[in-house]
């Protein structure tokens, strides 16, 4: 759930300073480049992961990981 968690603000953050920052076209490239100079142990930073970290903070922009639905339930034990 924490790397989930991470994807989608990674996702979040790169819509948002795209917006503020004017950030080109290849700006993916050079980042995905960046981030993989800055944690050579980490996998998962390549263009193509960077565009679904995108696409899945578009399509859930009210993001949250909760508590599984049973225990919320009233009538739940």
């Amino acid at each position: 759930s924490e790397l989930i968690q991470f994807y989608w603000e990674l996702g979040n953050d790169l819509i948002e300073k795209q917006k503020t920052q004017k950030w080109g076209v290849h700006f993916l490239e050079q980042f995905s480049h960046d981030m993989r100079q800055a944690f050579p142990e980490m996998q998962g930073f390549s263009v193509t992961n960077l565009k679904r970290m995108r696409l899945f903070a578009q399509a859930y922009p009210d993001f949250a990981i909760r508590a599984q639905a049973v225990p919320q339930l009233p009538w739940g034990h």
